[in-house]
C-alpha cells in the first residue's frame, strides 16, 4: 500500500512538471503523526501553520506564474516515511525545495531564519559522484552551488520588506534539509501573534518571484 502510494505521488508530479518550466516543491513542516513543536499560537500546530502558509503561496503563484509547478509536499492527513520528500524532489529534480516551519516568538517584529544544508565539519558544497553512492548526509553537495544562490536570492528578497528580521542564510546540519539533492532551504517564521503567519506569505511569494527568475535565467 505504501509503495502504491509513493509511485502515484511520484506520478503525479511527473504529470505536472512535465509541462512546467520551473518546479518548486513546498514543504510544510509535520505530518498527521509529527505536530512539530507543539501548539504555536493559541490551537494552532507548527505543522496547521506551515501548511496554511505553503497552500496561501501555492494559489498566489500559481494565479501569477502558471508555467511553474508549485507542489505541496503533503496534504492534511498524510503520514511520511523518512526522507520522503527528499526522495519525492530528488526523483522530479525539482528546481528548488522550500521547507517551511514556523515558532512563536516575544518580538512584536515578525521574523524569517534561512538555512542551507551543510554537514557538520565538512565543507565540501560539491560532488561529482552519483546520488546513490552518497550518504543521506552527503546528497546537498550535489547541489551546493545551487542552494547558496537561492537561498541568497530568497535573503536579498525578503529584506527588502522593512517589516521583517531577516536572519541568514546559515549553513548548519538542518534535519529537514538532510537528503535533498536539490537546491533546498529552511524558511523558519517568528509569528509574534496568532494571525501573524498571513503576513509571511506576500513576502514569500516575492521571494520564490526572484528564484523563479534565477532558475529561468540559469
Amino acid at each position: 500500500m505504501k509503495c502504491a502510494r509513493y509511485c502515484s505521488i511520484l506520478l503525479f508530479f511527473f504529470c505536472v512538471i512535465s509541462l512546467a518550466a520551473t518546479t518548486i516543491i513546498l514543504v510544510p513542516w509535520g505530518d498527521a503523526t509529527q505536530q512539530g513543536r507543539g501548539r504555536i499560537i493559541g490551537d494552532s500546530f507548527e505543522r496547521t501553520i506551515s501548511w496554511k502558509i505553503a497552500t496561501e503561496v501555492q494559489q498566489h503563484l500559481r494565479n501569477t506564474h502558471p508555467h511553474v509547478a508549485v507542489l505541496i509536499s503533503r496534504q492534511p492527513g498524510d503520514v511520511l516515511e523518512p526522507w520522503a520528500t527528499a526522495q519525492y524532489a530528488n526523483h522530479t529534480q525539482a528546481d528548488c525545495a522550500f521547507v517551511l516551519g514556523c515558532y512563536p516568538q516575544n518580538n512584536t517584529v515578525l521574523s524569517c531564519d534561512l538555512y542551507m544544508y551543510r554537514a557538520k565539519g565538512n565543507n565540501r558544497i560539491k560532488t561529482q559522484q552519483p546520488l546513490r553512492f552518497l550518504r543521506c548526509d552527503q546528497a546537498y553537495q550535489l547541489a551546493g552551488e545551487k542552494t547558496h544562490s537561492i537561498a541568497q536570492c530568497c535573503a536579498e528578497s525578503l529584506r527588502t520588506n522593512k517589516t521583517l528580521q531577516i536572519h541568514g542564510p546559515f549553513s548548519l546540519p538542518c534535519t529537514p534539509l538532510c537528503g535533498f539533492a536539490v537546491p533546498a532551504v529552511h524558511c523558519e517564521w517568528g509569528l509574534p501573534h496568532e494571525e501573524s503567519w498571513r503576513s509571511c506569505v506576500m513576502p514569500l511569494v516575492d521571494a520564490l518571484k526572484s528564484v523563479i527568475l534565477l532558475c529561468r535565467d540559469r
